[in-house]
């Protein structure tokens, strides 16, 4: 343990101090915790004129506005308000259900009503 005496306010005396223990600090080892568990599995990277930039996991999904209409009139704040839940993303400002599996392969899931 180090302890430091109450020196005046010389500077002569601290740095004299601070070199007595350096050889000390030299051997002291910074142990980190470990990280912990991400906070947010689902972030909103960019929203630009023609869509939204997802990451989720480790992937990246762009949405387009003329196949994800919802978006395109929401405000930022109801994009931004999404939720990872198991397989699917939830917006609930917007109540939008999205299943991560058809943002993987958009062409077997048709989103849009056909009659």
């Amino acid at each position: 343990m180090i302890t430091l005496k109450k020196v005046t306010n010389s500077r002569f005396k601290f740095k004299t101090i601070i070199r007595g223990h350096r050889k000390l600090l030299k051997n002291t080892k910074m142990r980190s915790r470990k990280p912990g568990r991400d906070t947010s599995k689902v972030e909103i990277l960019n929203i630009s004129r023609d869509g939204i930039w997802l990451l989720v996991k480790p992937k990246e999904y762009f949405l387009p506005y003329k196949d994800f209409p919802w978006f395109e009139d929401a405000k930022i704040s109801q994009i931004c308000n999404v939720s990872l839940l198991r397989h699917h993303l939830r917006w609930e400002d917007l109540d939008v259900d999205l299943e991560l599996e058809s943002l993987k392969n958009l062409e077997h899931y048709p989103l849009k009503y056909a009659s």
